[in-house]
C-alpha cells in the first residue's frame, strides 16, 4: 500500500506533469502539421496516464481528451 501511495506521488510530481505536457505539445505540433498518425499515440498516452492517475472525470483528464479534438478542429478534420 505504501508503495502505491509513493508511486502515485511520483507520478503526480511536477516533473512528470511537465513530461505529460511535453507529450501534448509534441502531439499538437504533429497535428498542426497534418501528421495525424504521429499525433495519435502521444495524445492517447496522455489521456491514459491522466485517467489512471486522476480518474476519468478529473479536469486534467478531460482537458487531455479535448486536446486532440481541438487539434483536429483547427485543421478542419472534424
Amino acid at each position: 500500500m505504501a508503495q502505491t501511495i509513493e508511486l502515485a506521488g511520483i507520478a503526480r510530481s511536477d516533473a512528470n506533469q511537465a513530461a505529460l505536457q511535453a507529450m501534448v505539445n509534441l502531439a499538437s505540433i504533429y497535428g498542426n502539421q497534418g501528421l495525424w498518425k504521429q499525433a495519435e499515440d502521444p495524445f492517447a498516452l496522455v489521456v491514459e496516464a491522466r485517467s489512471r492517475l486522476f480518474g476519468d472525470v478529473h479536469p486534467d483528464t478531460v482537458a487531455a481528451m479535448e486536446d486532440p479534438i481541438l487539434t483536429y478542429q483547427s485543421r478542419d478534420r472534424l
